[in-house]
């Protein structure tokens, strides 16, 4: 399955490579002003503007960053989309992004102290126990929190339900999650290479909305099939139509599309 996802994921990107570069220039631009705004204000001898823009830029840079996957949910699940719908796309998910948005500074406002705390506080078993639990308690929450915008995009559900289904899908599907996680990070990390231009963000959340996809098509299957081995799920049955859509396209086909 995690072969197709970034089969799928690979050819979702390169069809629509053109709106995936404005993507990320978007997403860019908004992080730009996260940092250069702040960092004019500290110039200036402006430590609480300072602050307080970095608040208000970081959650433009959410709004964007939400309104990007919104499009990226509709080339994954093969809809019509013209750039007009970005902006729709942002208002209607303002209200959940910006909560999504309070919740992360939150949390990481509470991981930075505490860690700080226990990794200053002298080295002894207790504190060292400490400090990787809450460690590895960050790690699982930025994990989890990969499921967040495509839950997001395709339910209605109140902002509490999304936060609490992200946890559900992420141990129960703890393999993919990871996997997927982890392809996350070698993506920003080649990504890094370009000024976060390409593959860039958007690329990372073409394949967290194909992953949100296949396992909603899971679950549609386990439905259907209540006797099925919830452990051995026939991913060739369960992705005929995601396969017969994408084709046997491979890379000598990119290559050279007239043959």
């Amino acid at each position: 399955m995690i072969w197709f996802l970034i089969k799928k994921s690979f050819w979702d990107y390169w069809d629509r490579m053109g709106l995936m570069l404005l993507f990320n220039l978007l997403l860019l631009g908004a992080a730009a002003l996260c940092f250069y705004i702040p960092w004019l204000l500290v110039q200036a001898n402006q430590p609480f503007l300072s602050v307080l823009s970095l608040i208000v830029f970081g959650a433009l840079f959410f709004l964007v960053l939400g309104a990007n996957s919104r499009m990226c949910s509709e080339i994954a699940y093969f809809r019509s989309l013209y750039f007009r719908n970005y902006w729709t796309f942002m208002k209607e998910k303002a209200a959940k992004t910006l909560f999504f948005y309070l919740v992360i500074v939150a949390l990481s406002f509470i991981v930075y102290t505490a860690l700080s705390f226990y990794g200053n506080a002298g080295g002894n078993l207790i504190s060292l126990a400490a400090f990787f639990f809450i460690f590895w308690i960050a790690i699982l929450l930025l994990f989890s929190a990969g499921y967040y915008f495509p839950l997001s995009n395709i339910m209605d559900d109140p902002f509490k339900k999304n936060l609490k289904k992200c946890f559900i899908l992420f141990f129960d599907n703890p393999g993919a999650s990871i996997a997927v996680s982890l392809l996350s990070l070698i993506l920003f990390a080649v990504s890094l290479v370009s000024a976060l231009i390409i593959p860039g963000i958007s690329a990372i959340a073409i394949l967290w909305e194909n992953l949100l996809k296949f396992l909603m098509l899971k679950y549609d299957y386990l439905e259907e099939n209540s006797e099925a081995n919830r452990k051995k799920i026939p991913w060739d049955v369960v992705l005929r139509d995601e396969r017969e859509t994408i084709g046997t396209r491979t890379l000598g086909d990119m290559i050279r599309p007239w043959k």
